[in-house]
């Protein structure tokens, strides 16, 4: 996953040149916006040889640094995320096929949340829960219910905002703002739960916790809703 993170890097490179296109309403950040796509999809491809190694080798090592269930998420991961955002990310190569920009979009992005989920949720399972309670604290408990029931309901809002709009040709921004916060929301409750829980600090570095900055994109979409509703 080395060489994986380095392509994450770039991606995120041109995500953040997106953004400013965007900003400035230059047409050509869909161009930079494909190739962060492509480059996150290909992160997530190279997960396929580290879930066969995890899941290969928890059967026939003793080798504490291989485990089936970082193996299955991993396996997962791909299988969910890589094909919806690599052909995305090929159909943005002809940005006046909205209709199918839009279908693949609908298509990815809740996958692309659930994967998530998958990730952090497996995480817990073999990483946090054995080691103590999950329950034994109040802080604990606020880790364990963020951790299998934030990203799970953000994807199922992604899910909906886009079978509705599929339906009634009719955006819902205010749900999609808040699917924003929830899964800004569940990095950010990870990060506060790690403050006080060893447990979760010792798995705050496995986190994508750069995605916090989604909290404050729906926070933005949903006062800038409000202010063009009282306007």
């Amino acid at each position: 996953m080395f060489f994986g993170s380095y392509l994450r890097l770039i991606g995120a490179a041109f995500a953040l040149n997106c953004i400013l296109l965007f900003y400035r309403k230059d047409s050509k950040y869909l161009v930079k916006l494909r190739f962060a796509l492509l480059f996150e999809s290909l992160y997530f491809l190279l997960l396929v040889p580290t879930a066969m190694n995890h899941l290969v080798g928890s059967v026939i090592s003793t080798s504490a640094f291989l485990n089936i269930y970082t193996g299955f998420s991993a396996l997962l991961q791909a299988v969910m995320i890589f094909s919806p955002l690599f052909v995305l990310s090929r159909k943005l190569k002809h940005p006046r096929d909205t209709a199918s920009i839009l279908k693949w979009t609908g298509i990815a992005v809740p996958l692309y949340v659930l994967g998530f989920w998958v990730k952090n949720g497996l995480m817990w399972v073999y990483a946090i829960s054995p080691v103590e309670n999950p329950w034994r604290s109040l802080v604990r408990a606020a880790g364990t219910v963020n951790s299998w029931l934030t990203l799970l309901i953000a994807a199922s809002v992604c899910a909906f905002v886009f079978l509705s709009f599929r339906q009634n040709n009719d955006l819902n921004i205010k749900l999609v703002g808040a699917a924003a916060i929830l899964v800004g929301g569940y990095f950010l409750i990870f990060d506060l739960v790690s403050v006080w829980d060893p447990i979760y600090r010792a798995f705050l570095s496995l986190t994508d916790f750069w995605m916090i900055g989604l909290l404050v994109l729906g926070v933005v979409i949903l006062v800038d809703l409000r202010h063009t509703s009282n306007g």
